[in-house]
């Protein structure tokens, strides 16, 4: 997760304080779908539960291609992962916030100004 007005200060000090030819996946931290379901839970009052669909499912949800794109695509996130895997991702020079010591810490105040009533 990102707050851009908040995290992006403290990423681009880490990437000018890395070593040249880096490139930063910055990021405030990682928050599982569970985590946001209990988080949503709680703030709305109302039960929120996460379920993961099979690329079938969304294919059949979503018609005309789209479902089955997305499934494939979080198919691939999940693994190898986002860039293709650790082992790539360290041979294209993708450094993250934990590489430069600016890992900013997730807190429930990155969704302290959503407005969940809505929801």
């Amino acid at each position: 997760m990102l707050h851009p007005r908040q995290d992006s200060g403290p990423l681009v000090k880490g990437l000018v304080l890395s070593s040249p030819g880096k490139i930063l996946t910055g990021y405030r931290g990682t928050i599982s779908p569970e985590e946001i379901a209990e988080f949503l839970s709680k703030e709305t009052g109302k039960k929120v539960q996460y379920f993961r669909g099979s690329v079938d499912f969304l294919d059949q949800a979503m018609p005309g291609g789209v479902g089955r794109e997305l499934g494939e695509m979080f198919e691939y996130i999940s693994d190898p992962g986002y860039y293709g895997g650790e082992e790539a991702a360290k041979a294209l020079g993708y450094i993250t916030a934990e590489d430069v010591s600016m890992l900013i810490p997730l807190t429930n105040a990155y969704f302290a100004n959503a407005r969940f009533s809505l929801v």
